[in-house]
């Protein structure tokens, strides 16, 4: 029934991006995004993805290519052309585009498509290239019974002091401590690293360096 349902939620989930692209976004759809759809609703996705990147190419500034790059994501496995999304990707990068959505998505799928394929070395390079941060502390868990912890002030959020030690929860002796592996993607999964990790909350932290002053994006 799990699987039944996760199935169901992400029919449902495409079926509305779908809706709301089509009937929102798209009123002057051009026949390469109608074909697109079409393809994917019969299971043509090699032919799907023919047009979504065709379309995303040509329009990187359109808030239909964002669009368009979720059912690319959605099919990719389907498809397997994972050095073509590599291409595209960069693509977008390297185009003027103020499309920073998409840019975003970009960034994070030349890794990911490597990833994929398990070229690791690829992919921890591409973590270079990108500034993804993979350097990181942690400490936990303290409690979050109720989720009422997410309204607590607990001492990291007072002070940073990476010597000391704090009661967490059911009175564990807590300190901060690195990680000794972080997914390549920067992306830090709590539960993975707190014990235990039912009703609880942690926290993790960085350091960013600038060799000078500027506006960054986060």
């Amino acid at each position: 029934m799990t699987i039944i349902k996760k199935k169901f939620i992400l029919v449902f989930f495409i079926s509305l991006i779908l809706s709301i692209t089509v009937f929102s976004l798209n009123v002057c759809a051009n026949d390469s995004e109608i074909i697109g759809f079409d393809y994917w609703s019969k299971g043509f996705y090699q032919e799907a993805f023919n047009q979504w990147s065709d379309f995303i190419s040509k329009n990187p500034d359109s808030p239909e290519a964002e669009v368009y790059w979720i059912m690319l994501e959605e099919v990719l496995d389907k498809v397997g052309r994972y050095d073509e999304f590599i291409t595209l990707s960069q693509e977008i990068l390297d185009k003027d585009s103020k499309n920073k959505i998409l840019k975003a998505y970009a960034q994070g799928q030349i890794v990911q498509s490597y990833i994929r394929k398990n070229n690791i070395l690829q992919a921890s390079q591409e973590v270079e290239k990108l500034g993804m941060v993979t350097d990181w502390l942690i400490i936990g868990p303290f409690d979050n019974t109720g989720k009422s912890g997410f309204k607590k002030v607990y001492p990291p959020e007072e002070e940073i002091d990476l010597q000391k030690t704090y009661s967490g929860k059911d009175s564990l002796q807590i300190e901060w401590f690195k990680p000794k592996k972080i997914a390549l993607s920067g992306f830090i999964n709590l539960d993975a690293f707190l014990y235990p990790n039912n009703w609880s909350v942690g926290y993790a932290l960085t350091y960013v360096y600038s060799p000078r002053e500027k506006v960054y994006y986060f």
